[in-house]
């Protein structure tokens, strides 16, 4: 219950960047099948907010070696609750596969596929609070992930691995008013690709040392509309339909990643320190756009001096110490340095930001075994153990464009009067910059303070497992009232 990257089955190409073709190494077993529920809420005086993902399952396997695969089903419902304002719940039925198989000697050419999708997808949107009459629709489905991948694995011990991934988002909100012919549509489309991915893993059982590396590089475009849709009124005349393009955004990403982690072994003690970097960037420009496209790739003129570059410098320390008479320790510490710098036109108005990142975990896992009495009244077979951890750190948003989220989003309840057509002045959007996507922003600073408390227990050597935990603790931002957190995991393992 500490750190990430203390928890050695995340060092892995799949579950880092969902590359499909190390699957077939991934499971030494035909079948574990994984039914569980979580959630966490954040809540104050002013806001309710929440989720729960209460009926997710999946099951993972491998076959010799030469086959692997991953299935995933679940149902999470969210939450924002503005007292006495309004409030949003939405619904998502997310599921996905991935699949790999390989050919050859030691696995020496590995091919995979996977595909992840979040529909359908609907959020309530209460209109009371915002000046707004009539009715409001929400949907938001999703393309999370379609990818391909290939892996090498060399000298038992090296694999080298590619993937291209595409994926997509969609957020639309209808306006219903009082007056029934008039509706208002909002959609925002975010479509990332291609993105490549180029990753590397070492691993030997009789080296101390293995590492992990991953370099991804891609384009994301993101556009909106606004369309006033007509039709006759009561009275039988006609109004037309207006559409309102707005600015289309281009960006290329790039994250490298390196990871390594040592292992020294002395008689029943294991400790295994790790060093973890991470380097990303973002760089947007914003582009006229296209009227009337549904083309995602088609763009107009550059704006002239709009645009801004997103970077993170990240660090990882940690360790994970085991003693094979049942306890286990982890300590991670890590820092991110994040930076928003806008382009000279844009400094006038939108100042550079920077924010670091920082904090602690660390976590406990305790067995039976080491209380004599119960170490002799438990059978053979099974085993249990008690968790505990904790974290502090102070953090800041990193979801910097508005107008597309997976999760509860709050915007786009302008009435249609609201916008300004594209022209020369302040880039055509005065007063709406936000909701158009250009003011985009690191987000309020929070600290975090989290207790983390769990069970587990296993029965017929390992063939059948139970896990749970509960969280609480504190979110303190840096402007507005703290809240409180509280949070609950369980999660039932079969594998014959």
């Amino acid at each position: 219950m500490g750190g990430f990257w203390t928890d050695s089955t995340n060092w892995s190409l799949f579950e880092l960047s969902g590359q499909p073709a190390v699957l077939p190494g991934e499971m030494d077993k035909p079948l574990e099948l994984r039914v569980g529920a979580n959630g966490f809420g954040l809540s104050n005086s002013s806001v309710d907010a929440g989720q729960q993902e209460v009926a997710a399952m999946q099951m993972r396997g491998g076959v010799d070696g030469k086959a692997g695969y991953r299935l995933d089903l679940g149902w999470t419902s969210q939450k924002l609750d503005f007292k006495d304002l309004r409030a949003y719940e939405a619904g998502r039925l997310r599921w996905g596969f991935d699949l790999g198989t390989a050919f050859g000697p030691d696995r020496l050419v590995a091919f995979g596929i996977g595909l992840r999708a979040r529909v359908p997808s609907n959020q309530t949107q209460d209109s009371s609070g915002t000046g707004l009459t009539g009715t409001l629709e929400r949907w938001q489905p999703g393309l999370e992930a379609a990818r391909f991948g290939v892996a090498f694995h060399m000298a038992e011990a090296l694999t080298l691995a590619g993937r291209l991934d595409a994926s997509a988002d969609v957020d639309t909100l209808l306006h219903t008013t009082s007056v029934g012919w008039q509706k208002t549509l909002h959609r925002f489309v975010v479509a990332r690709f291609p993105v490549i991915g180029l990753g590397a893993q070492f691993r030997k059982d009789d080296v101390p040392v293995e590492g992990i590396a991953d370099v991804t590089f891609g384009t994301v475009h993101r556009m909106g509309v606004m369309k006033l849709i007509g039709g006759p009124d009561a009275q039988g005349s006609d109004h037309p339909g207006v559409n309102t393009d707005f600015p289309k955004l281009v960006s290329d990403s790039l994250r490298i990643l390196v990871g390594m982690m040592g292992r020294y072994v002395r008689d029943e003690h294991t400790v295994r320190p790790l060093l973890v970097i991470e380097n990303a960037s973002l760089a947007t420009d914003a582009f006229a756009p296209v009227p009337g496209t549904k083309d995602i790739f088609a763009k107009g003129a550059a704006l002239p001096d709009t645009g801004w570059t997103t970077s993170r410098f990240a660090f990882t320390l940690g360790s994970r110490y085991t003693w094979e008479g049942g306890v286990s320790a982890d300590l991670e510490y890590g820092r991110i340095s994040k930076e928003l710098a806008f382009e000279k036109g844009m400094k006038d108005d939108h100042p550079d930001q920077e924010h670091v990142d920082q904090g602690v975990s660390i976590g406990f896992d305790l067995s039976h075994r080491l209380i004599p009495a119960l170490a002799e009244k438990v059978p053979e077979g099974q085993a249990y153990q008690l968790r505990m951890g904790w974290e502090r750190w102070s953090v800041s948003g990193w979801d910097l464009q508005s107008g597309f989220l997976g999760n509860v989003t709050t915007g786009y309840e302008a009435p249609s009067s609201g916008y300004s057509p594209l022209s020369a002045v302040n880039r055509g959007w005065a007063g709406q910059e936000e909701a158009v996507g250009l003011d985009p922003d690191l987000g309020m600073g929070a600290d975090l303070s989290r207790f983390s408390f769990g069970f587990g227990a296993s029965f017929a050597d390992g063939t059948l497992s139970l896990d749970g935990s509960l969280q609480v603790g504190t979110l303190a931002p840096d402007a507005g009232k703290d809240f409180d957190l509280f949070g609950w995991r369980t999660e039932l393992r079969w594998s014959p």
